[in-house]
């Protein structure tokens, strides 16, 4: 026997009531606080030191390949990272080393 368009939507709108009261009881649940967030180990296991405070070495134009030298040496102990090396050694520059 076919059932009425009126039927079927009864039946419908029987299935989207029950969908809602089971959504209304999962959100009335009380949910458990949310646990911290563990903070990531050392990456080593040396204690943590103070950092040593160096001069940066200021470039002039002379002795261009020991001033790399220098200016490499300084940013691998602060570990300055690749994208910012030349903007820090770009304040360090003066005299002719700046025309």
């Amino acid at each position: 026997m076919a059932r009425t368009n009126a039927e079927r939507l009864d039946e419908l709108s029987d299935k989207v009531d029950a969908i809602i009261t089971q959504l209304t009881t999962l959100t009335t649940i009380p949910q458990p606080p949310p646990t911290p967030t563990p903070t990531p180990p050392p990456t080593n296991n040396l204690p943590h030191l103070p950092r040593m405070k160096l001069d940066v070495p200021k470039f002039d134009g002379s002795d261009a390949m020991g001033w790399i030298f220098k200016i490499s040496q300084f940013f691998d102990y602060h570990q300055t990272p690749e994208e910012e090396r030349l903007t820090v050694a770009s304040l360090y520059m003066e005299g002719q080393a700046l025309s």
